[in-house]
């Protein structure tokens, strides 16, 4: 009988051998406050009239929000919308172009 090796199978069986026997815990970077994230936002250039929808909410910019917010890639959003994504990731929503200087991880 001849022994075969199946790199499938090796590549995919757990390594009982060098496992860990102790659980390591990495610290999360510390999430800007809801008033940060609004600072931040505020300092980003307003686009009056701007053209298509915030792909955050999926609306267009109306009569009742003629401004939009333009993240330093360039894309639009309204003000509530890019805050509250902010407020939970430092990216653009739409091309994930770091936006603040705030280290968020998920």
């Amino acid at each position: 009988m001849v022994d075969s090796f199946d790199l499938d199978l090796s590549l995919t069986m757990e390594d009982y051998h060098n496992a860990p026997t102790t659980t390591t815990t990495t610290k999360r970077p510390k999430s800007p406050s809801p008033e940060e994230v609004q600072v931040h936002v505020f300092a980003m250039p307003s686009v009056v009239d701007p053209l298509g929808v915030c792909t955050v909410c999926m609306e267009g910019f109306h009569s009742s929000c003629r401004n939009g917010k333009q993240a330093p890639c360039g894309h639009v959003y309204h003000f509530d919308c890019i805050t509250k994504w902010l407020s939970l990731h430092n990216s653009c929503p739409l091309c994930r172009c770091k936006v603040s200087g705030h280290e968020i991880s998920l």
